[in-house]
């Protein structure tokens, strides 16, 4: 097992984005795994998602593709990292017909509590967790959707705490060459906060390229005090059933890295899906995430927009008048 120094200098260096770590600085600390993907699609496919629609887990990174959501969805998902480090999440959207797409969603992050100082300094512990309500709407537009979630955050990290409210906002676009999206996003605006520090604010934009089989994704994000982020991945589905995904998320300068991952998914039926992600985050480890999706009903068809629908004329029946003459005589009356 990594030993307890190392975890802590590892969860400082990974979760602080190379920012100082003063002592009005540790709330912040502790919001950086607002930064965390929660779903194993997304997570095997490099982080690159603001232009890819996978569900419900949409509302934790670009809320405005839940337009595309066909049906209802529920998604659980589990974390697992290094040290006993772990994260648990669910998140439901539901279809509303002709208004849109509403969803949410619960996350909850803990690090095991342990002493290395023998009794001199207090346990270090650290347990998070956000709630966040999101909605997606094309508002009458062909090709464009809107979506925001709003966040609600808890977090309590060596010792200090916070309550905090934040909102993300979102673009999706669906150009009329149907393999092309692009999608933006701003994420972790800071609305109302108990304690010093920010939101760890990012702004992104990515583009995807594919259909229901195949799909090619890139997102260039930016986090508050770091340098761009480069996110790649793509992902193959063998006769709908099995998908194999691969990704990497690659920073350069100020904390370079380069993080590798691979993916896999299966389908059971209409209803089931099932996602694992790895990814190698260097001296720190593994990262595991699992994802269960159940979707309700049968996928139907969503129209993007408004359709006039135009009336059809229809010409009055015309009835033959027959003249009673002597070629058509008038019907005798019989008794």
């Amino acid at each position: 097992m990594m030993p307890p120094q190392k975890i802590v200098i590892g969860l400082l260096l990974f979760l602080s984005m190379g920012q100082p770590l003063l002592a009005d600085q540790v709330s912040q600390a502790g919001r950086q795994f607002l930064l965390v993907s929660q779903d194993a699609r997304e997570s095997g496919m490099g982080g690159s998602f603001v232009a890819l629609s996978d569900g419900a887990m949409d509302l934790f990174s670009n809320p405005a593709a839940l337009v595309i959501l066909p049906q209802d969805q529920l998604s659980l998902s589990h974390l697992s990292w290094f040290g006993g480090t772990n994260e648990e999440s669910a998140a439901y959207a539901r279809v509303l017909e002709g208004a849109g797409v509403i969803g949410g969603g619960l996350s909850f992050y803990w690090i095991p509590s342990f002493d290395n100082t023998g009794g001199v300094e207090a346990a270090f512990s650290s347990d998070s967790y956000q709630g966040v309500l999101s909605y997606g709407n094309r508002f009458g537009l062909k090709n464009l959707a809107f979506g925001a979630s709003l966040r609600y955050v808890g977090t309590a990290f060596w010792g200090a705490g916070s309550n905090d409210l934040g909102i993300d906002l979102g673009l999706l676009y669906e150009t009329d060459w149907k393999p092309l999206k692009l999608g933006a996003v701003v994420k972790n605006i800071g609305l109302l906060t108990s304690a010093k520090g920010d939101f760890p604010f990012l702004y992104g934009f990515g583009l995807s390229l594919g259909d229901e089989n195949k799909s090619f994704s890139v997102e260039l994000d930016r986090i508050e005090g770091q340098d761009l982020q480069v996110q790649l991945g793509g992902e193959y589905w063998i006769g709908s059933v099995v998908a194999f995904r691969a990704g990497v998320k690659v920073q350069d300068t100020l904390n370079a890295f380069v993080q590798p991952s691979l993916g896999v998914g299966v389908r059971l039926g209409e209803n089931y899906r099932f996602d694992y992600a790895i990814a190698n985050i260097g001296d720190l480890g593994l990262v595991h995430w699992i994802t269960m999706g159940i979707f309700f009903g049968s996928p139907e068809k969503s129209v993007p927009f408004p359709v006039k629908s135009t009336p059809v004329p229809v010409e009055p029946a015309v009835v033959p008048l027959v003249r009673h003459d002597k070629t058509h005589p008038k019907p005798v009356k019989t008794v």
